[in-house]
């Protein structure tokens, strides 16, 4: 009895082994490529500098740098929406010394816009807001270099090259690379870097770029909801996972047995000790010349077959208990599994919002 048991325990844990083979691994390995490929999109799709404390992120633009300055100078409210606020850093604004880096920071009141075109091409320009009193800011000599005429009230700047910056591994500032130029002069209508009548031409191009980034940002929010119904669907058979495992092992019929194993070794041990007793009863009752004509052999192999008896199904128990572990860790692993790729989704969430 103990040995049909004990095959048909292991034919169970081999059923079990082959349902998750068969139904949770594949579906573990679709989403982690799901997660594998939603991740390299966004990092294609954007710049991310990160930090121990913030995450700054912003949709690059897919525009030249000649682009840029045109747009600048006729359309500059275009860019806003694709930029980050900066200001110098309080250690750079009091700096005087040329040999000591520029840096930038995020600030919300800056004077400079930090637009990226791609991760190795990111540009600084003037704020739109500064554009009547830049004359007054010294700091802006700083970052661009000034031709033309002596800048006034009466002047008007025309973008001839932006500055070029770098992010820093902190992820919370931002170092000068190169600086900018600058070219003041008094007549507004001078202020175009090529002729006016293609303004519209780049309005559109620009246009037409921003909506390419924005039906890539749908795609990966596309994406994001197949992963999350894939992970509902992971979510149904962890609910549904205790009933499979009480339905394909049976936990509660194999303590039962292994109680029952027990106690049939208890009654082997209380047999064996009353069939010494009735040895030694025996023993005493015949005389040593009837004691000799006995076969002592044949008490010992009996002795020793119940000692094999007794052996045998200590090793049924502890192969029992053995099985029933295995089952445990199997099942731990699946929750892993499970915990993993919530923690994951959930960073990829983070990231989106941010």
């Amino acid at each position: 009895m103990t040995s049909n048991f004990q095959d048909d325990l292991i034919r169970r844990i081999k059923q079990l082994e082959q349902i998750i083979e068969q139904n949770l691994t594949p579906r573990i390995t679709n989403i982690e490529n799901y997660l594998s490929t939603l991740t390299e999109k966004v990092q294609t799709g954007s710049v991310i500098v990160t930090s121990a404390f913030t995450t700054e992120k912003i949709t690059p633009l897919n525009i030249s740098e000649l682009e840029l300055i045109e747009v600048y100078n006729n359309v500059p409210k275009v860019l806003l929406k694709n930029s980050i606020i900066a200001e110098l850093t309080a250690k750079s604004y009091r700096e005087d010394n040329q040999n000591q880096p520029v840096l930038l920071e995020k600030d919300e009141n800056g004077k400079y816009w930090i637009i990226v075109s791609n991760q190795n091409n990111i540009f600084l320009l003037p704020s739109i807001n500064i554009k009547l009193h830049i004359h007054k800011l010294k700091t802006v000599e700083k970052l661009f270099d000034f031709r033309g005429i002596t800048p006034t009230v009466d002047t008007h700047f025309l973008l001839i090259k932006p500055a070029r910056v770098s992010s820093l591994p902190s992820g919370k500032e931002w170092k000068l690379l190169e600086k900018g130029i600058l070219e003041f002069t008094n007549d507004i209508s001078g202020v175009s870097f090529r002729s006016y009548l293609d303004i519209d031409e780049q309005q559109n191009q620009v246009k037409n770029n921003l909506e390419k980034n924005n039906l890539e940002l749908e795609k990966i929010n596309n994406e994001l909801d197949e992963l999350k119904l894939h992970l509902q669907q992971l979510q149904e058979v962890n609910k549904n996972l205790p009933s499979q495992l009480n339905a394909e092992i049976n936990i509660p019929e194999i303590k039962d047995n292994q109680a029952n194993t027990n106690l049939e070794i208890l009654k082997i041990n209380k047999q064996l000790n009353e069939l010494k007793l009735e040895l030694k009863s025996e023993f005493d009752k015949i005389s040593k010349s009837q004691i000799q004509n006995i076969s002592k052999d044949a008490i010992y192999e009996q002795l020793d077959n119940f000692k094999s008896m007794l052996e045998k199904m200590q090793e049924e128990r502890n192969n029992l208990e053995t099985q029933i572990g295995k089952i445990a860790v199997l099942r731990d692993y699946v929750y892993l599994q499970i915990d993993l790729i919530k923690v994951r989704l959930e960073y990829l969430e983070n990231k989106q919002d941010n």
